[in-house]
C-alpha cells in the first residue's frame, strides 16, 4: 500500500478546526502523509501529541514496563525503548490491567471492535497476545488508511469503517478515544455495537464533557471495575467490563 497515493485520493478534510479536536489532526494527518514518508509518522503532530507517551517516557518506564513484566517475555517480545516500543507497552499495560482484573484473556476472544485505532498499536499488541479473530476499528477515514500502512507493515489484517454499522463482538476497546466525542455519537456508537466485555480508558473531562459521570453509569450487565489511575496525568480512569464466561486458568 502506498499511503501518500491512497491519502491523495481522500478529499481534503475541514480546515478550520483547532486542537484538541480530531477534524485539526485528521487535516494534519491528510497533509503530511502526502508531503513525507511514512515511516517519519511517529514525528507527525496528529500521531505524537495524540498517540505516544513521549511527554510520560518515565512513568511508562519505572510504572508500566515493570507491571509488564510481570506477565511478558520482553526480550521475546523486542520491545526496544524505541517510541513504538514505549507505545506497545503502554498498549499492553491496558490489555494486561484488563486481563487480570476479568480473568479473561485477549487471545481467547473471537472478536475485537477498537474505536479509534490511533494508528494501528492496539490490534498490533493484541495479536501479538494470541489474538486471531476478526479485529474491527471505527475511525476517520485518514486514520484508517494509517492503520491499514502500519499494520500491513507487521503482517496484520484488520477490518475498518468510518461509518457506525451494527456488530456484535465479544470485546470493545476505546482508549481515550471515545471519551473524546460528544454524547450523540458515543451514544449512537453504543447503541450499534454491542460486545459482552469492555475496555474504557479515559480523562476525567475531555472539553465540555464529564466522562466520569458517562461512563460510570454504564450499564451493559456483567461486571464492571472502574478505577483512577495514578500514575497517569492529568487524571485517567479505566471502566472494565466483562461478562459471566468461564474465567480462564493458568
Amino acid at each position: 500500500m502506498n499511503l501518500a497515493q491512497e491519502m491523495a485520493k481522500r478529499p481534503e478534510p475541514p480546515s478550520d478546526s483547532y486542537a484538541p479536536n480530531w477534524d485539526y489532526w485528521r487535516h494534519n494527518l491528510w497533509s503530511r502523509a502526502q508531503t513525507d514518508a511514512p515511516e517519519n509518522f511517529y514525528k507527525w503532530p496528529c500521531v505524537y501529541h495524540t498517540m505516544l507517551v513521549e511527554h510520560w517516557r518515565s512513568i511508562i518506564t519505572e510504572t508500566e514496563y515493570r507491571y509488564v513484566l510481570r506477565f511478558i517475555d520482553v526480550d521475546k517480545w523486542a520491545l526496544i525503548l524505541t517510541e513504538d516500543g514505549r507505545n506497545q507497552i503502554h498498549q499492553l499495560y491496558h490489555l494486561l490491567r484488563w486481563q487480570e482484573a476479568s480473568g479473561k484473556r485477549i487471545a481467547d476472544m473471537r472478536s475485537i471492535c477498537e474505536f479509534g485505532g490511533g494508528y494501528g498499536a492496539m490490534a498490533l499488541v493484541c495479536h501479538r497476545l494470541g489474538f486471531k479473530g476478526d479485529y474491527y476499528i471505527y475511525d476517520l477515514p485518514e486514520f484508517c488508511l494509517l492503520q491499514q500502512w502500519y499494520l500491513e507493515q507487521n503482517g496484520i489484517k484488520v477490518k475498518h469503517s468510518s461509518e457506525i454499522v451494527p456488530l456484535d463482538v465479544e470485546l470493545m476497546i476505546a482508549c481515550y478515544s471515545l471519551s473524546e466525542t460528544d454524547y450523540a455519537e458515543r451514544d449512537e456508537f453504543l447503541d450499534m455495537v454491542h460486545a459482552s466485555n469492555h475496555l474504557f480508558l479515559y480523562s476525567n473531562k475531555f472539553e465540555k464533557f464529564d466522562n466520569i459521570d458517562y461512563f460510570q453509569q454504564l450499564d451493559f450487565g456483567g461486571h464492571w471495575q472502574h478505577s483512577h489511575i495514578e500514575h497517569l496525568p492529568p487524571e485517567s480512569w479505566y471502566s472494565f467490563g466483562w461478562g459471566d464466561e468461564a474465567k480462564y486458568h493458568d
